[in-house]
């Protein structure tokens, strides 16, 4: 589906063009879909031209974070994503769009084991900011990793 269309789909649900005084720019769908398709396709102008219109005052820092996670992105198979969350010991992901569709990209983290119970417990079915374990996107036949957030091995 083009990325416009879904852009539809989920102003159909938040009704961010109606209300656009509701959603700042943490948590502007439009501007976590057009990040996620310029993440996606190495379409960096796409995102910057995007912020120019939309946020200029964001522009500066907001491509520094781009950049970072466009140089620790991958797509991997479901094994190599098994693979990299046990060898990083991952066990929190946090979705920049709603954790069910394909193209969603996934912030891996780690989390203490106490604070874990947290992370399970805000799981919910929102939209935007999904937390999910793991296991949860082991069944994908791949998964987009956001790997900027873990210290280096």
């Amino acid at each position: 589906m083009e990325w416009k269309e879904r852009l539809w789909g989920y102003n159909a649900v938040d009704g961010f063009y109606e209300s656009p005084q509701k959603f700042n720019f943490e948590f502007s769908p439009e501007r976590l879909l057009v990040r996620n398709q310029a993440l996606r396709n190495a379409d960096r102008s796409l995102y910057r031209n995007f912020l120019l219109e939309n946020y200029p005052f964001h522009q500066r820092q907001e491509m520094e974070k781009f950049d970072r996670v466009a140089n620790n992105l991958r797509r991997l198979s479901a094994f190599e994503a098994l693979r990299y969350i046990d060898d990083r010991q991952v066990n929190v992901l946090c979705a920049d769009l709603d954790f069910h569709e394909e193209y969603a990209i996934f912030r891996a983290m780690h989390v203490e084991e106490a604070e874990l119970a947290t992370f399970k417990n805000a799981v919910d079915h929102e939209l935007l900011e999904n937390y999910v374990m793991p296991e949860q996107l082991l069944s994908r036949p791949y998964v987009w990793i956001d790997m900027s957030s873990l210290p280096k091995q």
